[in-house]
């Protein structure tokens, strides 16, 4: 029973991982468009940015929605920006390219770690293209997972992290 569903799970990894990438990509899509503007993305449903008219989940398919409305609002019909088509498009590619490259070996925690930091930076980045912001909310958020990742997957040693916090001081006082 086990090897029959590693082996499902191993043969449809990839389709997993654009499945997961895009349902991501939609919620990045809610990140980028509320973190900004301080708006709730915990418990307010999606809605329209210009009539704010709450979205059906019919109209939240990744992808599919946009394509069929010609992104466009079912209710005002105001263009849709692009970049909810582009960020949905672009977090299934990466994720599918991760599966292909890196997904052959190494830990399911290493895995989780590392399409987590992809999410952030594409987070950080389109954010950074519509606002000029890079959020502390993000980088706290990418510097818990970095220092997760180091704990676990990278061995400790005093020079390394000597000459890190020399370089820390040293870079910093010399830009300004």
């Amino acid at each position: 029973m086990t090897t029959s569903f590693l082996y499902l799970v191993n043969k449809y990894q990839h389709v997993m991982m654009v499945m997961l990438g895009l349902l991501l990509g939609s919620f990045l899509n809610v990140m980028i468009y509320r973190l900004p503007r301080r708006i709730d993305w915990v418990f307010k449903r999606s809605f329209c940015p210009h009539c704010h008219h709450t979205i059906a989940w019919f109209d939240n398919i990744p992808l599919l929605s946009f394509l069929i409305r010609k992104g466009k609002c079912r209710y005002c019909s105001v263009n849709i920006s692009p970049r909810y088509f582009l960020v949905e498009l672009l977090t299934s590619i990466l994720f599918l390219l991760y599966s292909f490259l890196y997904m052959q070996d190494g830990s399911f925690i290493f895995h989780l770690l590392n399409l987590a930091i992809l999410c952030i930076f594409i987070c950080h980045i389109f954010i950074d293209l519509e606002h000029f912001l890079l959020l502390d909310s993000l980088n706290v958020c990418l510097l818990i997972l970095l220092l997760t990742f180091q704990a676990i997957f990278v061995p400790f040693s005093w020079p390394l992290a000597f000459g890190g916090i020399v370089l820390g001081f040293i870079v910093p006082s010399g830009l300004s």
